[in-house]
């Protein structure tokens, strides 16, 4: 399954987001993908067709969660902050 890939993959990102007891598989994973993408390739160039093409979910399901790009980073910045504040 392309998902155990990406999760393989971007196995150095996971620790951050597990657990989420709040977040549905569905919602990590677009994390996950959009975390290691901003940092592989910079959040400017990051468009959130090509996270949802990675993390094999609709853009829909991408803005209905996080509304937009700038969602999907302040939700991995808070989630990272919480993670160093532990």
């Amino acid at each position: 399954m392309k998902s155990e890939v990406i999760l393989s993959k971007f196995g150095d990102y996971n620790d951050i987001f597990i657990p989420l007891k709040n977040m549905t598989d569905k919602q990590q994973r677009i994390l996950e993908v959009a975390l290691q993408l901003f940092a592989k390739e910079g959040y400017n160039s990051v468009t959130t067709a090509k996270i949802a093409k990675e993390a094999c979910v609709s853009e829909g399901l991408i803005f209905k969660h996080f509304k937009n790009k700038e969602g999907l980073l302040e939700t991995i910045k808070q989630l990272l902050k919480e993670k160093l504040d532990k």
